[in-house]
């Protein structure tokens, strides 16, 4: 199975790595040592940027320590959830208190389904609440995307959760 974003991560990491190896080695120019690198060019900036930004958890949801485990369970979007509020935080000490007591987050979240009495034909949603670093309930729905495999011929079809701001209207 692909995982688009880790495969992108992982090559993004690797490129760079190398890219701040050639800007960090000795050069020598007529007898003289001169040292390269003492700044990163400008698009190196911007690539480390977006590493630091979109890569710097890609690889928690593989190594997350729970006992709980996701794959017995692919209707329960609490693990899905609590990774991209991994991802999705800025506060580092968020992504820190996530990681340290993982479990108790995960188990400490309430959801309830929402109901319709006139059926749509759309997924079942569900509002949960206390979700880390969110002030409001989240909102958590099931999809399917289409998912390339590693060859780039064909795709196939990927359970997911999407989860958005649930808003609340006064009344």
């Amino acid at each position: 199975m692909t995982h688009p974003h880790r495969d992108y991560c992982n090559i993004l990491i690797n490129e760079l790595e190398a890219r701040n190896d050639e800007a960090l080695q000795v050069q020598f120019y007529d007898g003289q040592q001169t040292v390269l690198g003492t700044q990163n060019p400008a698009h190196l900036e911007e690539l480390n940027h977006i590493a630091h930004s979109n890569c710097r958890f890609h690889q928690v949801p593989y190594e997350l320590p729970t006992s709980f485990n996701a794959a017995d369970d692919i209707v329960d979007f609490r693990p899905a959830l609590l990774q991209f509020m991994i991802a999705a935080t800025p506060k580092d000490e968020v992504v820190s208190d996530i990681l340290d007591n993982y479990d108790a987050h995960l188990n400490g979240m309430v959801e309830t389904p929402t109901h319709d009495f006139a059926p749509s034909g759309e997924s079942i949603e569900f509002l949960v609440d206390n979700v880390p670093d969110t002030v409001n309930p989240v909102k958590a729905r099931m999809a399917y995307i289409q998912v390339p495999n590693k060859e780039g011929d064909a795709t196939h079809l990927t359970l997911v959760w999407k989860v958005s701001r649930y808003h609340l209207s006064s009344v």
